[in-house]
């Protein structure tokens, strides 16, 4: 079981009965066991994958600028996503060659963009191609009544239209969709299945474990990915 864990949800230091643990706002999920679920066939690299989880999880904890937002991420086959989805805005990423979520110092610029209307796409290796792009879901009983057999589906629908679109495209083309709920609950598609989710939660910690972790790395350079054992069962800590 894997956890990152971030600052409480309110921001206040809540009371506690038990002087020996720290309420903290967590993110539950098995991420190893998710990307070994990646099937051998994609040509998506996992570590393009992985840094996707990583941003989604820091937009669950924290929001942007405070604010819960959702957001898909589709990686993978550029050409069939484009086919089954349209594009909402204008495309800021439209001229640009170079942007890729595996550059640290790009974080930021997808973390903007996550908050526009409309999913995120990127190739296999990690280039970004498009933001805002809207899923076509053909079929369904919600249709448009210029084309009753194609249903439109944005990030702003709520989770389960999130949800449909995501597991939809994934069926559709060689994708792997990485969905985040205004709740703060990501999920992963892949061939049309899930084939993962971790959840958001409020855990009890132990304040030593937390205190050696910091002071492990007092300037908080390594924290988000470095890994500590909280308890018996030995659940992987990831810090925020």
């Amino acid at each position: 079981m894997h956890i990152a864990m971030t600052r409480r949800e309110d921001g206040s230091e809540a009371e506690n009965t038990d002087c020996r643990t720290i309420q903290m706002l967590c993110m539950e999920g098995d991420i190893d066991g998710i990307l070994e679920k990646v099937m051998s066939g994609q040509a998506v690299k996992k570590k393009v994958l992985r840094r996707a989880l990583d941003i989604m999880i820091g937009l669950s904890l924290k929001g942007y600028e405070g604010k819960a937002v959702g957001a898909i991420f589709l990686i993978g086959d550029i050409e069939g996503i484009r086919r089954h989805t349209s594009q909402m805005i204008i495309n800021p990423f439209k001229g640009w060659k170079d942007i890729n979520i595996l550059d640290e110092k790009q974080k930021p610029t997808f973390e903007a963009f996550c908050q526009l209307d409309g999913a995120f796409v990127l190739d296999h290796r990690g280039f970004a191609h498009y933001a805002g792009r809207m899923i076509q879901v053909r079929g369904g009983m919600d249709c448009d009544r210029d084309d009753p057999g194609r249903r439109s589906i944005d990030r702003n629908n709520g989770t389960g239209t999130r949800s449909r679109a995501s597991r939809y495209i994934t069926e559709m083309t060689k994708t792997i969709a990485v969905s985040l709920s205004h709740n703060g609950e990501i999920t992963l598609f892949e061939r049309g299945k899930e084939i993962g989710r971790i959840n958001r939660r409020v855990m009890q910690v132990d304040q030593k474990i937390l205190h050696r972790f910091i002071m492990s790395d007092p300037e908080g350079r390594d924290r988000q990915f470095k890994e500590i054992n909280i308890n018996k069962e030995k659940n992987i800590t990831h810090v925020e």
